[in-house]
């Protein structure tokens, strides 16, 4: 598909709809993420040293249950790629949505260990 051919069924089908985050982030990069964000209506919630969560109304998604969806928009130290990744309804921080992965509420930084 074309950048210029983008349509809010195909962001949903990739984006929103599909659980492999490497085919997720292959379509975002293809597609730039600036114009993904944007075709989604997310809005920003929080940012952090983690990432951005952001806010995907529930318009554009296809969930049966109404609620607008949270995603943490994050960076892999490592690697640099990057990541819309889902998160509980109830994630302030995305931090906090990071932690979640590991199911943990919260992530410790090596200060915290000692």
């Amino acid at each position: 598909t074309h950048p210029d051919k983008l349509t809010p069924e195909l962001i949903k089908k990739y984006v929103t709809d599909n659980m492999n985050q490497e085919i997720k982030r292959c379509f975002c990069e293809k597609f730039s993420w600036t114009k993904i964000v944007e075709a989604c209506g997310a809005t920003e919630v929080q940012r952090d040293d983690w990432g951005v969560l952001m806010v995907i109304p529930a318009s554009m998604l296809n969930d049966d249950n109404g609620r607008d969806a949270k995603f943490c928009f994050v960076t892999c130290p490592s690697t640099g790629r990057k990541y819309f990744i889902r998160t509980h309804p109830n994630v302030t921080t995305c931090r906090s949505g990071v932690a979640q992965l590991w199911r943990r509420t919260e992530i410790q930084t090596p200060s915290q260990h000692t």
